[in-house]
């Protein structure tokens, strides 16, 4: 009698345990936690652990050892960082299996618009992506340009593979493949354009140059046709391009304060590199 009342009682706490592990389950992570569609970030610098806890704090899980045996289940240990799309309506389940499936991965369309200056697009970047902005200014100038082209490439002309545009990327991209992607997209920018610089007897490199400059002429897009015919034709008979915005690019450069300087003396600017009261080609 006493053996059958110990299995008696042993089979009741099982049964009991069956019960509240069913509830837990129900409740807590199958029963609908996302109330609307929101946007979930793994950055590619967390750790499995990490990332659950992160999950455990937004979705107020009670138990962190049932939370980590859940997911080892699901074995969302093969999660990939990106950008996640969580739906309204669903459960802490859904959740996991959206997240531990690297194709659920969303892009964002990343936009940036014509600068001088690198930093602006790496703190761009570092907004709006998991790219690093002092890792990406490192890669910037590190970067082997010259093994991609198959030649030389100058300091100034690494500006020019970066066009201004709204790229369509992963959020999770790396540094180097961000750099690799505005590479690509500029050797198929120009592989469309390159017989009509050949035309005008410009380099890609001499007409991002000019286009820049036309550009700090003038934000009316009907102007700009002929300030470039304009420069065009000086080029094209070796006078001096005189063009005010070249002055104000050689200052940046060289880090002057340009309000203590009069605009008009020609000596501060005459030995600079890009100093276009000298003649646009030497």
């Amino acid at each position: 009698m006493k053996k059958n009342r110990i299995i008696v009682y042993l089979i009741t706490c099982c049964i009991i345990f069956l019960i509240g592990f069913l509830f837990i389950l129900k409740n807590t992570y199958l029963s609908t936690i996302n109330s609307f569609d929101r946007d979930f970030f793994i950055s590619k610098n967390i750790e499995y652990d990490e990332l659950l806890s992160v999950l455990k704090n937004e979705y107020n899980i009670p138990d962190y050892v049932f939370l980590k045996l859940f997911c080892d289940q699901k074995r969302l240990f093969t999660f990939k960082a990106g950008k996640y799309l969580l739906k309204g309506g669903f459960s802490f389940n859904d959740i996991v299996n959206e997240l531990r499936s690297p194709g659920n991965r969303k892009t964002i369309n990343f936009t940036f618009k014509s600068s001088d200056d690198f930093r602006k697009l790496a703190s761009n970047l570092s907004g709006k992506t998991d790219i690093d902005s002092v890792v990406f200014m490192n890669l910037i100038s590190s970067f082997n340009y010259d093994s991609v082209f198959n030649k030389t490439v100058s300091l100034e002309e690494i500006q020019s593979f970066f066009i201004p545009n709204t790229y369509n990327i992963y959020w999770d991209n790396s540094e180097k493949d961000f750099i690799n992607r505005m590479i690509k997209e500029y050797k198929n920018f120009w592989s469309k354009r390159i017989k009509k610089a050949n035309h005008i007897n410009l380099s890609p490199f001499e007409v991002m140059i000019l286009a820049s400059i036309v550009e700090k002429e003038s934000n009316n897009i009907s102007e700009m046709a002929d300030i470039a015919s304009l420069y065009l034709n000086r080029i094209n008979r070796n006078m001096k391009l005189q063009a005010d915005p070249t002055i104000n690019y050689c200052f940046q450069q060289q880090m002057f304060n340009f309000s203590n300087y009069n605009f008009f003396q020609p000596f501060l600017v005459i030995m600079l590199l890009f100093n276009t009261n000298k003649v646009f080609r030497t």
